[in-house]
């Protein structure tokens, strides 16, 4: 596991869930936890400010990425490729027919 998002109502439920998570995966390394109404997580911004709504945004990560892209890429062209399938819970196999490219240049 690496990063997770839990949501509850309750927030003894969370806690019941950081503690059973701690208690497995905390040998390795220390679990840590955030909480409030604006939090930072794999990139986005999630702003739970307004009541039954959620506002996500990327504005601080294109920013940060804007800013340290190197600043000589003047027209080289790269290609993605996935190499690897997705494999779900079940075991099976998520695998597109196509693969995307996409080109920057």
């Amino acid at each position: 596991m690496d990063d997770l998002k839990i949501s509850h109502v309750k927030n003894k439920v969370i806690d019941d869930i950081i503690t059973c998570l701690s208690n497995k995966f905390g040998r390795e390394g220390p679990l840590t936890a955030t909480s409030g109404k604006v939090l930072e997580y794999l990139g986005m911004t999630l702003d739970y400010m307004s009541k039954n709504k959620v506002k996500i945004s990327m504005y601080k990560y294109l920013d940060k990425m804007l800013t340290e892209l190197p600043t000589d890429m003047n027209g080289g062209q790269r290609h993605w490729q996935p190499t690897t399938c997705l494999t779900s819970i079940q075991g099976q196999r998520n695998c597109p027919r196509l693969l995307p490219s996409f080109s920057i240049t």
